[in-house]
């Protein structure tokens, strides 16, 4: 899939969240985004999306999102534990019609977005289960892993909504969104770090590199 960038008014030495330009080139430094070429910023920059994280070159400039160290960073497979457990979950409310099951994940997945790290019970017990693993695996931006938990957060909070309401079907429209995206992303595609993405360039574009 091809990402279609407007870097018109990107300038050689800017640094931002996502990538940093040299000399007239633009090299995204986003873990979920692999660049396969580096062209000229000119009106249109177009970079590939690949499906796996990367270690992208360390820099003087580099930010800690681009470090396959990233500090306070959640290891990859606690993230994959999070889309399994929205899958298998969901999946399971639905064949059962268990509006329930989708009750208990919106509320986990709300203190994981309140409290981060601390509030997660999948990060407690991925920290636990992957020990050894999470040692030396890829680590994610703790801010995407909110953001991808905000948008679920919201949709199964909606399908509540709507099994109170008496709207079941509409309930698990809501369920099944995040169930598909949770899904897409075990297979390669992060749906939300590509809106984490564009929400990241339209910021910046407004506001510059301000805290």
């Amino acid at each position: 899939m091809l990402l279609l960038l407007q870097a018109s008014s990107v300038r050689h030495g800017d640094i931002r969240e996502n990538f940093v330009v040299h000399n007239g080139f633009i090299e995204v430094r986003y873990k979920s985004l692999k660049p396969v070429l580096r062209v000229s910023t000119g009106f249109f920059i177009f970079i590939k999306l690949f499906t796996q994280p990367i270690t992208i070159r360390k820099n003087t400039m580099s930010s800690p999102a681009a470090s396959p160290s990233c500090e306070g960073g959640i290891p990859l497979p606690i993230v994959k534990l999070n889309r399994v457990v929205l899958l298998v979950g969901i999946a399971a409310g639905i064949a059962l019609q268990l509006p329930i099951v989708t009750t208990v994940l919106f509320f986990i997945i709300l203190l994981a977005v309140i409290y981060g790290k601390k509030g997660s019970l999948i990060f407690f017990i991925g920290s636990r289960l992957f020990a050894k693993q999470n040692l030396t695996a890829e680590k994610e931006d703790p801010k995407l892993m909110r953001f991808n938990n905000s948008i679920a957060a919201i949709l199964l909070g909606g399908a509540q909504i709507a099994f109170l309401l008496g709207a079941p079907l509409a309930g698990w429209i809501l369920s099944g969104f995040v169930a598909v995206a949770a899904a897409i992303a075990l297979a390669g595609f992060c749906f939300g770090c590509f809106l984490f993405f564009q929400f990241n360039m339209q910021k910046f574009k407004f506001f510059g590199n301000k805290p």
